[in-house]
């Protein structure tokens, strides 16, 4: 850490950050980092957008990072047993060289401890840490007691002195030392929730280590060592993800990276993960960008495009679906669709999707069946898997509608978000399992919709044929009303994946 404040994690004997491998917490910088996977995936900013993406080191390795070179930027180590192997560039290949430091069975730790600008280990046994200042190893060069064995022990720059330090973090209060002869704190404060994952870094660039706190894949980030409520707050990611801390560009900033296990769950049949790199399209072979104007049925306003502006890779394994104002005063936005290279009919099919947010937006993931172009709409059926509108952020709904039960009567149930949060806030699981005779909506697994060939009063049931998936933001409508002088554009739906399920 030290004069570059890339910042550190919160490790110790319970987990804060991701799972715990082989007794070791797999968390950010400053900590051993432990995962299911190579896939790293890093930002430069507060943008959520990846400016480098790679594959780096193998899946049960702990990761380290840290400025080994003093070239100001940061980078990865893997640590194996009581060995750490130093890479100095970004982007994977091999280490430049190794040192051995510390036993296997030690929680293991880097930071800038005598402020040369070179990070180095430290590893911990209770409440005592083993610091050197040798990325070789060796010996230590001081052995320092702070806190209790139980402690989340987080590394950084509490005062800009350009020299790393301990912290600890008991429930939601951080107690953090500015030098490492142990004693008591010289700041406390109290930041989050104490089931959230614990972070530091040099955010802002002041030289200054303070704390960010993660429950989802949102971040809520202070500036200052004062708690209190956040200055910033980021969705990254995936909620799975290991999260990381680094300034991986040399500006003095410190900024997100995500490490990925790339195995699919177990009755995947079918998945849309949207990896690829940043601005490139999402993959033709399985979405039809559908363009145009003309309100599709509902009087809305904007023009559907094919455009980058309007669709494209965040390099995060995300897709991202923008609406926006254009200069002239007209709406764009995107609508993508499987229809002719993809359909299904029995399963689960589920997205995990961080939604939009305004007075007269219209965000939607949903389904038509595959013979559209032969019965029309409704006779072909529409499942509406999740559809929101902007005033009401707080609720969702899923719908089907059929042959003498369709817009206004269709079939409908609503969730509401069990603690009256937007939606908008963070990102859900939306999701459909249709068996023979029945369809059941859930969000984060909480089944909240049910609808039986019993339901349609005698008229057809028509949704146990293959069906086409579709995704959307609309501006406007009918039903959602209009944009109006509190909407804020542009908004983005955020899709991490669409899966399709076996049943």
């Amino acid at each position: 850490m030290g004069r570059r404040h890339r910042a550190a994690l919160a490790v110790a004997t319970v987990c804060v950050g991701a799972t715990l491998v082989s007794g070791l917490p797999a968390t950010a910088s400053g900590g051993a980092v432990g995962g299911s996977g190579t896939q790293w995936f890093l930002t430069d900013g507060w943008s959520g957008a990846t400016d480098h993406a790679f594959t780096w080191g193998r899946a049960d390795d702990a990761v380290h990072v840290g400025d080994w070179d003093g070239d100001g930027g940061d980078t990865l180590a893997t640590r194996r047993d009581a060995t750490f192997a130093y890479d100095d560039v970004l982007g994977g290949g091999g280490a430049v060289r190794t040192g051995r430091y510390g036993t296997p069975s030690d929680v293991a730790l880097t930071g800038d401890w005598d402020g040369d600008g070179v990070d180095t280990p430290a590893v911990r046994r209770g409440a005592t840490y083993y610091l050197t200042n040798r990325p070789e190893g060796g010996a230590a060069q001081r052995v320092v007691s702070y806190g209790r064995a139980d402690d989340l022990v987080v590394v950084g720059d509490w005062d800009g002195d350009g020299r790393d330090s301990l912290g600890i973090r008991r429930g939601t209060t951080f107690h953090l030392a500015n030098s490492l002869t142990g004693g008591g704190a010289d700041v406390s404060f109290s930041f989050g929730r104490a089931t959230d994952q614990a972070y530091v870094g040099d955010w802002d660039g002041d030289g200054v280590d303070t704390p960010a706190v993660r429950h989802g894949s949102t971040y809520f980030v202070s500036d200052s060592l004062r708690g209190g409520a956040a200055d910033r707050t980021q969705i990254y990611g995936r909620a799975g993800d290991t999260a990381l801390v680094g300034d991986w560009d040399g500006d003095g900033r410190d900024t997100l990276g995500l490490r990925r296990g790339a195995a699919l769950p177990a009755g995947v049949v079918w998945a849309q993960e949207f990896d690829g790199p940043a601005g490139s399209a999402p993959d033709p072979a399985t979405w039809n960008l559908e363009t145009g104007a003309g309100g599709w049925g509902n009087a809305e306003l904007q023009n559907y495009t094919a455009s980058r502006a309007n669709s494209s890779l965040d390099g995060a394994g995300a897709l991202v679906i923008t609406a926006k104002k254009e200069a002239d005063g007209s709406y764009t936005s995107a609508r993508m669709t499987t229809q002719g290279r993809f359909q299904t009919q029995y399963g689960r099919v589920e997205a995990r999707i961080a939604i939009p947010r305004g007075q007269g937006i219209w965000p939607a993931f949903w389904m038509l069946g595959a013979d559209l172009p032969s019965k029309g709409w409704p006779a072909a059926g529409e499942i509406d898997v999740m559809e929101n509108i902007g005033r009401e952020p707080s609720l969702v709904h899923g719908t089907v509608h059929g042959p003498g039960y369709s817009g206004g009567d269709g079939i409908s149930g609503t969730y509401a978000h069990p603690r009256g949060l937007s939606f908008a806030d963070d990102f859900h699981t939306y999701a459909v399992d249709r068996k023979p005779g029945s369809i059941e909506w859930s969000v984060d697994g909480q089944v909240y919709h049910r609808v039986t060939r019993a339901d349609t009063g005698g008229d057809p049931w028509v949704f146990d044929a293959p069906f086409f998936l579709i995704l959307n933001v609309a501006v406007g409508g009918q039903w959602p009303g209009y944009p109006d002088a509190s909407t804020r554009l542009p908004q983005q739906m955020t899709v991490d994946y669409v899966r399709v399920y076996s049943n």
